[in-house]
């Protein structure tokens, strides 16, 4: 038997034991609604009004949870929409391994007693992950008014094949060869290392590293790096420390004499799946590539490997670099869902429209591109 309630985070980030035993029992547990991250980046200023859904078992064990906060449109709230701070590549809720469609719809169910607020906006779901498939199932049986109002792929790399097989049918051996010539031109101004934190070292200096990189390229100059905003600097520091505790963390570098030319950051579930947090390269060595460099070095060590089963870019879907190395795509998209009622049905065809005609003014005063880069 399931129940679903609301919960304070506070109250939630107390119960630590309950929190953890649910992502554990996972089928593939979102990283970024975890406990650790949740209470890393809380403090965001999008971390006001977080409410959480809990849905439990009758023992009061945890059998699903989700992130929300207000949905608002013109300063007025509308629903609900999945916590979406600005660290977070993923939005699929916990959900215990097997309750995925039971766990939707207790949670469906409760959030239909707010009518007065009477939508559901769900972003950047695993499409084909068991969490995602659910709730789609759910929508095509017809009952929930929706709309799906984003779908794209980004780029993931599934182990299979050796590293040496995989580039070998993936990459063009000109281009294989490049970077190897590349990587021999570093090595001969000076020491070229490749590091992997370890886990009894801080990672304090290697995060501001990182950020520092950042700053120091085009982030920085248009003003979005994280060090650009105390706020999202600290949560940066938070995230990747607790990470780094847990032993979630996975963090790399290369380096040409003890300065970092490239680094590269990565958040791990503990079963078998990993997410590129972020990745950061020194640009006045951009003709060396090495951001580029340290990816073929986490290629081959992932697919050499027996830890990860698969790694998501959460890159853009148009993201030149990662797109030419990883040839596998994750199916991710986004859903606004209405309640069950006529009222439910004719607000979504309301949203569907407004989108349309949002489409048209977009297309008529956009500039058109010289050409096609789709």
């Amino acid at each position: 038997m399931l129940s679903a309630r609301w919960i304070e985070p506070q109250d939630a980030l107390a119960d630590v034991a309950r929190w953890q035993a649910l992502a554990a029992r996972c089928a593939n547990s979102n990283v970024f609604y975890e406990h650790w991250a949740v209470q890393a980046c809380q403090t965001l200023p999008e971390g006001r009004g977080l409410r959480l859904l809990l849905v439990e078992h009758h023992d009061g064990s945890w059998a699903g949870l989700l992130p929300l906060m207000p949905w608002r449109a013109g300063g007025v709230t509308i629903g609900w929409q999945n916590w979406d701070q600005r660290v977070r590549a993923l939005g699929d809720p916990l959900i215990v391994k097997g309750l995925e469609t039971d766990v939707w719809q207790a949670m469906l169910a409760m959030l239909a007693r707010d009518w007065w607020q009477p939508m559901l906006r769900l972003s950047t779901l695993d499409e084909q992950g068991p969490v995602g498939a659910a709730l789609l199932n759910i929508l095509g049986q017809g009952a929930w008014p929706h709309r799906l109002t984003r779908r794209l792929e980004r780029a993931v790399l599934n182990h299979g094949p050796a590293a040496a097989d995989y580039c070998a049918s993936n990459i063009r051996g000109k281009v294989l060869k490049e970077y190897r010539r590349l990587k021999r031109r570093l090595a001969d101004r000076g020491e070229l290392r490749v590091e992997q934190l370890g886990t009894g070292m801080p990672a304090a200096s290697w995060t501001e590293q990182l950020l520092g990189l950042e700053t120091v390229g085009w982030k920085g100059r248009d003003g979005v790096a994280a060090a650009c905003d105390p706020a999202l600097q600290q949560c940066v520091h938070r995230l990747l420390d607790e990470a780094h505790r847990l032993g979630r963390l996975d963090f790399w570098r290369m380096t040409l004499d003890g300065e970092p030319l490239s680094m590269l950051a990565c958040l791990e579930n503990g079963q078998g799946q990993a997410f590129q947090y972020k990745i950061s390269y020194d640009e006045r060595h951009a003709a060396s590539s090495p951001g580029v460099l340290l990816e073929l070095e986490y290629l081959q060590a992932m697919l050499d490997g027996d830890r990860l089963t698969r790694c998501d870019s959460c890159a853009r879907p148009d993201h030149p670099m990662i797109n030419r190395l990883w040839v596998d795509r994750m199916p991710v998209c986004s859903v606004v869902i209405g309640q069950p009622t006529l009222v439910g049905r004719g607000i979504i065809g309301l949203t569907a429209l407004m989108d349309r005609r949002k489409a048209r003014s977009h297309a008529q005063t956009a500039p058109v591109p010289e050409m096609e880069t789709n």
